[in-house]
């Protein structure tokens, strides 16, 4: 029961919540193909959507400071939140487009979704992600990389990466095993 005595209606509730998390995502995907500018992005972007990307740069700067890191990696595969991410703060913000071969996508998600599903979902998400990259962030601020050709090679590939970022190559950055750095599935 609520507090006014009444019951919560959890399923339809929790249906509604869900309609309005889709609505508001849908708004976003449109407006993100859509806006003619940076300036009527800004202007059209949602407050829930501007509160979560202050939250998220609050959040990065505590990590930064916690850890003394003077570079942090989102692993998050949210296209659409990094472009809000970049838009807000382009000169910090820089991109790679990992891209692992699709049918090994699917294979490993085949376990928990038929994979005609999987692979609609890694489509799509690639598809996304190439046009927003291409319609909002300056071409210098974003590398694709196949997971493949770095598994490969990474020493050539992270070499490469740390020279586009500005950072120096450490030999540890290929010790995965000693690394310092934690990770969140994301």
């Amino acid at each position: 029961q609520s507090s006014t005595g009444g019951l919560v209606d959890r399923e339809h509730q929790t249906q509604f919540v869900e309609a309005r998390a889709k609505a508001r995502g849908l708004l976003d995907t449109m407006l993100l193909r859509g806006a003619p500018n940076h300036a009527c992005m800004r202007l059209l972007t949602l407050p829930s959507t501007r509160r979560a990307v202050d939250n998220t740069f609050l959040f990065y700067e505590a990590a930064a400071s916690a850890w003394d890191a003077s570079v942090l990696v989102d692993a998050s595969k949210a296209p659409k939140k990094g472009m809000h991410l970049y838009l807000r703060r382009p000169q910090s913000v820089r991109f790679i487009h990992l891209v692992r071969d699709g049918r090994s996508v699917c294979a490993s998600r085949s376990t928990h979704m038929p994979i005609q599903r999987a692979a609609k979902r890694w489509s799509h998400y690639h598809e996304l992600a190439s046009e927003l990259l291409d319609r909002w962030v300056d071409p210098l601020h974003w590398r694709r990389l196949r997971y493949e050709d770095f598994a490969a090679d990474p020493r050539t590939h992270m070499e490469e990466l740390t020279d586009w970022l500005g950072l120096v190559f450490d030999e540890q950055m290929l010790d995965f095993s000693e690394s310092p750095v934690s990770h969140s599935a994301g």
